[in-house]
Protein backbone atom coordinates (compact mmCIF):
# COMPACT_ATOMS: atom_id res chain seq x y z
CA UNK A 1 0.00 0.00 0.00
CA UNK A 2 1.05 3.67 -0.16
CA UNK A 3 2.42 4.82 3.27
CA UNK A 4 2.09 8.51 3.43
CA UNK A 5 1.95 11.32 6.00
CA UNK A 6 -0.08 13.28 4.26
CA UNK A 7 -3.23 14.26 6.61
CA UNK A 8 -5.36 14.39 3.95
CA UNK A 9 -4.98 10.37 2.67
CA UNK A 10 -3.79 8.79 5.79
CA UNK A 11 -2.71 5.86 5.56
CA UNK A 12 -3.54 2.61 7.50
CA UNK A 13 0.14 1.76 8.19
CA UNK A 14 1.12 5.03 9.19
CA UNK A 15 0.23 4.81 13.32
CA UNK A 16 2.02 8.09 14.17
CA UNK A 17 4.02 10.76 12.54
CA UNK A 18 5.78 14.46 13.72
CA UNK A 19 6.55 16.97 11.88
CA UNK A 20 9.93 19.01 12.29
CA UNK A 21 10.77 16.65 14.94
CA UNK A 22 14.06 16.32 14.60
CA UNK A 23 17.50 18.15 13.72
CA UNK A 24 17.36 16.55 10.17
CA UNK A 25 20.89 14.96 10.48
CA UNK A 26 21.36 12.18 13.10
CA UNK A 27 18.34 9.22 13.26
CA UNK A 28 16.04 8.37 15.78
CA UNK A 29 16.60 5.66 18.58
CA UNK A 30 13.76 3.31 19.30
CA UNK A 31 14.53 1.79 22.39
CA UNK A 32 12.40 -0.17 25.31
CA UNK A 33 8.98 1.49 23.93
CA UNK A 34 10.21 4.41 23.03
CA UNK A 35 11.30 6.77 20.17
CA UNK A 36 14.12 9.36 21.22
CA UNK A 37 14.56 12.34 18.65
CA UNK A 38 17.67 14.40 19.12
CA UNK A 39 16.92 18.35 18.22
CA UNK A 40 19.32 21.45 18.15
CA UNK A 41 20.35 20.99 21.49
CA UNK A 42 17.18 18.99 22.79
CA UNK A 43 16.22 15.67 23.42
CA UNK A 44 12.52 14.19 22.48
CA UNK A 45 10.81 11.07 23.40
CA UNK A 46 7.49 9.79 22.55
CA UNK A 47 5.67 6.74 23.10
CA UNK A 48 6.39 4.25 20.10
CA UNK A 49 2.82 2.86 19.82
CA UNK A 50 0.58 6.05 20.59
CA UNK A 51 3.03 8.89 19.59
CA UNK A 52 2.73 10.74 22.83
CA UNK A 53 5.02 12.99 23.50
CA UNK A 54 6.96 11.88 27.07
CA UNK A 55 9.24 14.99 26.97
CA UNK A 56 11.05 17.63 25.04
CA UNK A 57 13.96 19.17 26.93
CA UNK A 58 17.17 20.95 26.45
CA UNK A 59 20.28 18.90 27.24
CA UNK A 60 22.02 20.58 29.58
CA UNK A 61 25.66 21.54 28.03
CA UNK A 62 25.05 20.55 24.79
CA UNK A 63 24.95 23.17 21.77
CA UNK A 64 23.85 20.94 19.11
CA UNK A 65 23.23 17.29 19.44
CA UNK A 66 24.46 16.16 15.56
CA UNK A 67 25.45 12.32 16.27
CA UNK A 68 22.86 9.38 16.71
CA UNK A 69 21.68 8.91 19.85
CA UNK A 70 23.39 5.57 21.55
CA UNK A 71 21.70 2.70 23.67
CA UNK A 72 22.92 0.72 26.53
CA UNK A 73 20.97 -0.71 29.24
CA UNK A 74 18.90 1.68 30.40
CA UNK A 75 21.05 4.60 29.16
CA UNK A 76 20.24 6.91 26.03
CA UNK A 77 24.08 8.65 25.39
CA UNK A 78 24.02 11.56 23.16
CA UNK A 79 27.20 13.64 21.66
CA UNK A 80 26.90 17.01 20.91
CA UNK A 81 29.16 19.10 18.13
CA UNK A 82 32.17 19.20 20.10
CA UNK A 83 31.92 15.75 21.02
CA UNK A 84 31.21 15.89 24.37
Amino acid sequence: GVISKNSETPSEFVAWNVSGGGAGWSSPLSQKGYLYIPGKGTLACYDSKTGKQQYNERVPKMTRLIACPIATGDQVLLLDEAGS
